[in-house]
């Protein structure tokens, strides 16, 4: 009976403390079952086959790290935030066992665990949505990007190790004075856990900033090639008159097909609901004129109804044309074709271009740090799948003659702001 009393309540600890750490890092367990019923049963069986075993609580730290690469594969997320989701996992944990080594009165205890669930389901995260570098193209940024979320890890390793001696030391402190500490701790917690958060979005807010700004440039570079086509627009319509007066009717012909040309390479991005998304297309088709890549982008939707933000879906779209860029470039008569469309209520991306890629590649290009090129970090992809996975759509590749495409589908519906 003591040995089932014992595995109920590693199932109940366990699971909120998995809950909390999930939460409170936008992982929305909810949304997830599948992954977390496992990663529950696996860790309350350790959890309690180490109470059974009379194991030192020091062993938290490695289960911490081992918690982390769980999760990192579970969810695919990046080292900060398996890292982050382990830590608090691992603190709501050992705060359950301290109150139980406290003997902290059971409506005490109750309030103590369920205010963190609160602001877990009213949105109030520690940490932000995941961000990143991909469309600055700016290292220095990158580097204090991580060291600032380096100062998150070491914050977040502190609480692990403080309340890890408590547990420790626990069996050897008077009932007052491990209630003094208990308290003391709570305090110290939640003041590092508030500047994890202060810290963390203050540093997104910064990425942001400079996202915006590179948005912003793309936005002007598009306004200045559509504005430049409107004030040359009466002078072709003069010299084209002049070619009908003198009847230069191949020449005629030859300068209409450029005009027109030119005129459909534009107005194949404007049909896109947000300019934001126009212009990122239009400064990779320029990219790939520089890079002499053949470059074809056909819309016939507009992107209106997706269920993700603009910075969501420029994330996706950039990464996927990045590699795409990457893996074509230099090599003769390269090509890339970008399709946007709408089959069977489903806004679908689709990317194709020639790729050398070995079945083995494929199968684990969506693995986070996973890459065929040394310059790459591997978590384009991995971030890709995760956009796409929250917002209730799929990304698949499809591999045929050399020929690679990436194909994202998203639900459509009328998105609330």
């Amino acid at each position: 009976m003591t040995i089932l009393l014992e595995l109920l309540w590693s199932l109940a600890a366990v699971g909120l403390a998995l809950y909390l750490g999930l939460a409170l890092t936008r992982q929305t367990p909810e949304e997830y079952p599948e992954r977390v019923l496992p990663l529950w049963f696996l860790t309350a069986t350790v959890h309690w086959a180490g109470h059974n075993a009379d194991l030192p609580v020091l062993l938290y730290i490695p289960a911490g790290l081992l918690l982390m690469g769980v999760i990192r594969l579970a969810f695919h997320t990046s080292v900060l935030y398996s890292w982050a989701t382990a830590a608090l996992s691992l603190t709501a944990l050992e705060t359950i066992e301290l109150q139980r080594l406290a003997k902290v009165p059971p409506v005490i205890a109750l309030a103590l665990l369920l205010l963190p669930s609160v602001f877990a389901r009213q949105g109030m995260t520690l940490l932000p949505e995941e961000t990143g570098l991909e469309l600055t193209g700016e290292q220095r940024r990158a580097v204090r990007f991580d060291l600032h979320m380096g100062s998150i890890l070491a914050a977040l390793a502190a609480v692990q190790v403080w309340l890890c001696g408590l547990l420790a030391a626990g069996d050897h402190l008077a009932s007052g004075t491990l209630w003094t500490l208990l308290a003391a701790s709570a305090v110290l917690c939640g003041l590092l856990l508030l500047f994890v958060r202060l810290v963390s979005f203050d540093t997104v807010h910064r990425v942001e900033a400079v996202v915006d700004k590179q948005y912003q440039k793309e936005l002007l570079n598009l306004m200045q090639v559509i504005r430049a086509q409107r004030h040359d627009f009466n002078s072709h319509i003069q010299a084209l008159a002049g070619m009908l007066d003198q009847k230069n009717y191949d020449e005629f012909h030859a300068y209409l097909t450029q005009m027109l040309q030119l005129t459909y390479t534009m107005n194949d991005i404007l049909p896109l609901h947000s300019p934001a998304v126009s212009a990122m297309l239009n400064s990779f088709r320029e990219m790939a004129v520089q890079k002499r890549i053949a470059m074809e982008v056909s819309v016939t939707d507009s992107l209106e109804h997706i269920p993700c933000t603009v910075y969501e879906i420029n994330t996706v779209i950039s990464n996927l044309l990045q590699n795409a860029v990457d893996e074509v470039e230099g090599k003769p008569k390269g090509w890339i074709k970008v399709s946007i469309l709408k089959r069977g209520g489903k806004h679908i991306v689709k990317v194709t271009n020639p790729c050398e890629a070995s079945p083995e590649d494929i199968s684990q290009m969506f693995q986070p740090g996973y890459s065929t090129k040394k310059s790459h970090s591997g978590i384009g992809l991995a971030t890709v799948e995760r956009i796409v996975t929250r917002c209730g759509g799929s990304v698949y590749p499809e591999w045929k003659d050399s020929t690679l495409s990436m194909i994202v589908k998203l639900p459509a519906f009328q998105k609330y702001e």
